[in-house]
Parts: C-alpha cells; structure tokens; sequence
C-alpha cells in the first residue's frame, strides 16, 4: 500500500473505502480466518469475559464471535453509548444475538433496564476487550471512527486486555503522520487479521 494519506479524514475515507471493496464472500472468508486466530490466542482461551462490538457494514464480523463465547461459558458484554458528549460508552451483558438492538448511529446495541449486568474492571476479572478500528498502523496506533469512545472507556479501565481485529487492507504502510495521533489514543495490544501473521508489539 502506497503512503498518499496524511490527515484522518483522508486515511478514514481511504481505509472504509477499501474495506467496502471486499465481496460479501470475502468478507465471510476473511472473518472465519480471523475468528480461528482469536480462538487460539491465549488471551481468548484464558478470558472469562469477553467485552465485544456488534460488528455493522464491512468490518469483520463478530457475530460468530459473540455465539462461540456465549457457548464457551464466558460473560459477554457489548457497548451501549450512555454519554456521546462526553464520549462514554458502558458494556453491558448480553446473552444472546437477539438482545442487540439498533442504537447510536444504527449500531446494534443492548439495552440498559434495572436488572442489567454493566462491566466494572473491579469485578469482572480476566476480561478481553476486542475492539474495532478503521486503520491501524505498525506501530499499534488505532484510527477509529472519530467518537474517542473506546478511549474513555479503557482510560477509565486501565489494564484490561485488549486485540483489534481488522483486514489486511486496514493496515496502513509504515506508521501514521505524527500530527494524526494523540497523546489520548489508546493502543491495543494486539492486531489480528486474516494473514498468517499475528500483529505483536
């Protein structure tokens, strides 16, 4: 990939351009290639709670992830947007597909009643956050959509594990411009995509 883009409104519109490129064949070949990846990663394997987007439009598809860890016995929480001018998102506990409903921007989301569980660090222990992510360089470095949720939370949850999970074609040539990345984002731990090579820091 040819380095051409030097703002996050260019690399954003490049990097969602080229995923939507992808056929739904390839999109469903691809995930299944990194949904194997995830599921023999340590982090997966060990992980009592798996904190997790509900994937919308060409990003890899987690749905098969949410299933497999439902039916592994762990705990699974999806983002549910509480404050978007103050950027914070809770995870709630969901227990199947079907408690996902359109929220924030049509994003599939739960709903939040008296009697939901909402993720707290303090008492969730072994916990995986898996994350999205429009671009992500060598470096680790993550470009997002823009909404700076997924660094509240993880700022508000230090320590939690964290793997981003992406297409090859979402993983930019070299390290960002320096004047796209701030000192607030945070980096996950790990990159997965569908190639052979697992993305270590």
């Amino acid at each position: 990939m040819t380095r051409i883009c030097y703002d996050k409104k260019s690399i954003r519109k490049k990097m969602i351009k080229d995923r939507d490129r992808l056929s739904t064949q390839e999109l469903s070949e691809k995930t299944k290639l990194i949904q194997e990846r995830l599921f023999s990663s340590e982090e997966y394997k060990k992980a009592l709670n798996i904190l997790i987007y509900a994937s919308m439009g060409s990003e890899v598809i987690t749905d098969g992830i949410i299933k497999n860890a439902l039916e592994s016995g762990k705990n699974v929480f999806c983002p549910k947007v509480t404050d978007r001018a103050k950027r914070e998102m809770a995870f709630v506990k969901i227990t199947s597909l079907s408690d996902l409903k359109s929220g924030y921007m049509g994003i599939r989301e739960p709903e939040i009643s008296e009697t939901s569980v909402i993720f707290c660090a303090d008492a969730f222990s072994h916990s995986l956050v898996i994350m999205p992510g429009v671009s992500f360089d060598r470096d680790r470095n993550r470009l997002g959509y823009g909404g700076g949720f997924y660094d509240t939370f993880l700022s508000q949850n230090a320590g939690i594990s964290t793997i981003a999970l992406a297409f090859d074609c979402q993983i930019y040539d070299g390290s960002f411009p320096d004047e796209i990345i701030d000192e607030h984002d945070i980096k996950p731990d790990k990159i997965i995509t569908e190639s052979k090579k697992l993305y270590f820091f």
